[in-house]
């Protein structure tokens, strides 16, 4: 935000084309920067929190998918998220993302399942929630 406001004040006093092309070069890095590394930078920072937050660098996180909602529990710390919240699930690979209306998301692996597999997990979710997800 600080700075758009500078280079907003920068571009009222540009007079000629050597310094318009530097102001277009450091708004495009600029861009860049929040499009692709803002993302990774703040993902790196989160997790660094949460090792120095546990004390070490593996922790044990649990999924419970239950009747009426999603109890994820880290050590301590349990959160529930609302089936109806769900407003996406994408895969990649070996990974699973379940997205909610807030922008949050579960990361799961489809090869950490206990007690059933992806597919089994995949219609009970489709049944829950209001998401036509094929």
């Amino acid at each position: 935000m600080v700075l758009m406001i500078v280079f907003g004040i920068i571009s009222l006093n540009i007079y000629d084309v050597k310094e318009i092309s530097i102001y277009f070069f450091l708004l495009s890095l600029l861009c860049l920067y929040n499009a692709f590394l803002r993302h990774i930078l703040l993902a790196k920072k989160t997790y660094r929190k949460l090792s120095e937050t546990y004390g070490k660098e593996n922790w044990t996180r649990s999924i419970l998918f239950e009747n009426d909602n999603i109890l994820l529990t880290d050590n301590n710390v349990s959160i529930k998220y609302k089936y109806s919240d769900i407003v996406d699930i994408k895969e990649n690979g070996n990974e699973i993302f379940i997205i909610f209306n807030n922008k949050s998301f579960i990361r799961l692996y489809k090869s950490a399942f206990i007690g059933c597999d992806w597919s089994e997990c995949k219609k009970f979710l489709k049944d829950k929630s209001t998401l036509t997800y094929q």
